[in-house]
């Protein structure tokens, strides 16, 4: 098979990195027709008004030039585009009906539901929120087939934005293993101190308040939260830290290396998913779950109905609590400190979240896009 990967999407990201390697694990030749214009974005939440400014005029550069570009690519299967690619679909659905191919969009994640409905960074009444409403249903009407990283997120696509069953499906995130090492594991690691690890974006679906709260409960028990991240909630945890008992117990790191993760996750004793009772976060499956997994160490996350989509041999070393509950949680981390002898995550559990598996779920699907396609011409 050969795609096209068009548009500006977020290389950044490892979803679309997961999913472009896996797939050419696959055998699938990729051409690209792309400009990322995230570079150095971060989280997109959080940009200033003049970085705002910056990207929206590289975007209105990149769409015309990409554009002209496409139409001399080679000889190609399907189009691919990922997050975020709302605003680039109607310009490759055009292009993709003049050359006659499949539109298939990695969504990744809506931009109603993110900005407005989980982070509630504006109203639901607001035009913000009736512009981004639209600007997902719309892409979904555009494209052949829309990709979603779990059943349940899938369905909320479904349910949201009134789309056909058979138009959506779903793909892991999974992890890039390869830089995730396994082998990092400090079986003689000093056990005087308790380390739990969590990092990410400090955004509302983390439940960052919940982590600080089992933080509270345990100051006293010789537990060492490390959190590493920056984002909108950081005020609840300068806040926190201004106790010093808190800050005793709270390691906090505002950024390290991607490539630094692994090493960090391999000094911790246990990992922590995410935690919100928001709706998003019964539907994903973060990004960081799949990669403490890959790496070997277990972790404490939500219950959800997304994670209750994982094999049993993943499952094994996740430990569920309910979402939001402080209590729930601190129980799990010392229940988790006098039973840490978890079997050793084996080499076919870790073979299903790693790129390949993830590039086999995909192409199962564009091939099954592929061949609805050759039936309706």
């Amino acid at each position: 098979m050969k795609i096209v990967i068009w548009g500006t999407c977020d290389l950044g990201m490892p979803r679309a990195r997961i999913l472009h390697q896996g797939l050419q694990e696959n055998d699938v030749q990729i051409h690209y027709c792309h400009w990322n214009i995230w570079a150095s974005a971060g989280d997109k939440s959080q940009l200033n008004f003049a970085k705002k400014t910056w990207i929206s005029l590289k975007w209105l550069v990149a769409m015309p030039l990409l554009s002209l570009r496409y139409l001399f690519m080679p000889s190609h299967d399907l189009v691919l585009v990922s997050y975020p690619a709302q605003f680039d679909m109607p310009f490759i659905w055009l292009l993709t009906r003049l050359r006659r191919k499949p539109l298939v969009w990695d969504a990744f994640l809506s931009l109603y539901d993110t900005t407005i409905l989980d982070r509630k960074l504006a109203a639901p009444t607001s035009l913000t929120a009736k512009a981004l409403f639209t600007a997902d249903k719309f892409a979904c009407k555009l494209a052949d087939h829309t990709l979603l990283d779990t059943n349940a997120h899938a369905q909320f696509f479904e349910d949201c934005f009134d789309q056909k069953s058979d138009s959506i499906s779903h793909v892991w995130v999974g992890a890039e293993c390869e830089n995730f090492d396994i082998a990092l594991q400090q079986d003689d690691k000093d056990t005087s101190a308790y380390e739990v690890l969590f990092y990410g974006q400090l955004i509302p679906l983390h439940g960052l308040a919940t982590i600080l709260a089992a933080a509270e409960i345990l100051k006293h028990e010789n537990i060492q939260f490390t959190i590493i991240g920056d984002g909108q909630e950081r005020i609840i945890l300068e806040s926190a830290l201004n106790d010093p008992t808190m800050a005793a117990t709270i390691l906090w790191k505002k950024w390290i290396p991607y490539e630094s993760l692994s090493q960090q996750i391999s000094e911790s004793d246990i990992c922590l998913g995410i935690f919100s009772a928001g709706d998003k976060a019964s539907r994903v499956i973060a990004n960081k779950v799949f990669q403490c997994l890959a790496t070997g160490k277990p972790v404490i996350t939500r219950q959800s109905p997304a994670m209750n989509e994982l094999p049993d041999d993943l499952l094994s070393r996740v430990h569920l609590v309910p979402p939001e509950d402080p209590e729930a949680l601190a129980s799990a981390i010392i229940a988790a400190r006098q039973a840490p002898n978890l079997p050793k995550i084996n080499d076919k559990a870790r073979d299903q979240i790693a790129p390949k598996a993830i590039g086999a779920q995909a192409l199962d699907v564009l091939n099954i896009v592929l061949s609805s396609k050759a039936n309706t011409s």
